[in-house]
């Protein structure tokens, strides 16, 4: 893991375009580039030059846990508004329990 880690930075001083960054949430290395093409010439580098192999996944771009409950009452109505109109509209009437 030390290797790899040189090894990115020593490439990231290098070219300016790639921009290295460690994730918190998703405890990986992330490495932006400009395509797919410049992000295959960088992992053909360190794999030569630095004996490092490594894996590409796509980050999980988000995620939602559902810490508490909730409760929820909405009641929409959709008027007609002209005055000679007798019709009462049209109601929606949602529960979220």
């Amino acid at each position: 893991m030390e290797k790899l880690i040189k090894a990115l930075h020593q490439i990231e001083e290098e070219d300016p375009t790639l921009v290295v960054e460690q994730s918190a949430t998703l405890k990986q290395t992330i490495i932006h580039g400009q395509g797919q093409l410049h992000l295959d010439v960088i992992r053909y580098r360190i794999e030569k030059n630095f004996g490092v192999h490594m894996d590409f996944d796509r980050p999980k771009s988000y995620r939602e846990t559902i810490t508490k409950s909730a409760n929820a009452v909405y009641r929409h109505k959709k008027a007609k508004w002209w005055y000679w109109s007798i019709r009462r509209g049209t109601y929606a009437y949602r529960a979220l329990l």
